[in-house]
């Protein structure tokens, strides 16, 4: 699973951009307490699932590239 990515002059990312997949450490809330939303590893809460969401024009599509070019 990965934990980080940091991009750097890809498209449309000049500067140094980190994107972080752990979880924070906090309890969910009482509601959302029987979904298992993360995965644990060397006592890391890694997300399962993650929201990319952003203004027009501000790298969305351009980091899922960064993304799809990690699985090739």
């Amino acid at each position: 699973m990965i934990e980080e990515i940091t991009l750097r002059n890809f498209l449309s990312v000049k500067d140094e951009e980190k994107f972080n997949f752990t979880a924070s450490m906090e309890k969910p809330k009482k509601e959302y307490s029987f979904m298992k939303w993360y995965e644990e590893m060397n006592k890391k809460k890694i997300l399962k699932a993650l929201f990319l969401v952003g203004n027009n024009a501000t790298g969305k599509s351009n980091f899922l590239q960064a993304i799809s070019m990690l699985s090739n």
